[in-house]
């Protein structure tokens, strides 16, 4: 099956995936990384589309989108002003690797730490933001139909 628009066709194929993950990890399928399928989906998510969609995206300021349950996830510097402005962060933040992945008390992975570094001084941080997973796996999804309602010639 061919993509018909990039961005809505991978987000769809991202959230089955996701969704397939998800379903053999609770069946406890052994082998199975919910967390790496996570980050691996979340990275597709923010980076492909980036290059090619962001200026489509939505930019609304974000407190209108907190009660659709969009995550904020500053604790550092400004908050986004919009989606748009978000996976513009989420992108840079991930691109360079500027990530710590924090683990709970159980050794499991709780939630991932995300910044973007001044240019001119590396070691400075102008934001960053900690999401647990939970709020990680929202997001995701969020993107995910975000990109599916708004590129999908498709849909109704």
């Amino acid at each position: 099956m061919e993509y018909t628009d990039l961005t809505a066709d991978f987000a769809k194929r991202t959230l089955q995936n996701l969704d397939y993950v998800q379903e053999q990890a609770l069946r406890g399928v052994a082998g199975v990384y919910e967390v790496t399928q996570l980050w691996n989906s979340l990275l597709g998510l923010i980076v492909l589309p980036h290059e090619r969609v962001i200026k489509r995206l939505p930019t609304t300021p974000m407190v209108d989108f907190s009660p659709q349950g969009w995550p904020l996830l500053t604790t550092v510097g400004n908050e986004p002003t919009s989606v748009q402005e978000l996976v513009n962060w989420l992108r840079n933040s991930v691109a360079h690797f500027n990530v710590e992945f924090n683990a709970g008390t159980d050794g499991e992975i709780a939630s991932v730490t995300m910044w973007n570094a001044n240019t001119r001084s590396p070691h400075s941080r102008v934001w960053e933001g900690v999401i647990t997973i939970r709020e990680l796996e929202h997001l995701a999804r969020l993107l995910a139909n975000t990109y599916i309602l708004a590129f999908d010639s498709t849909a109704a």
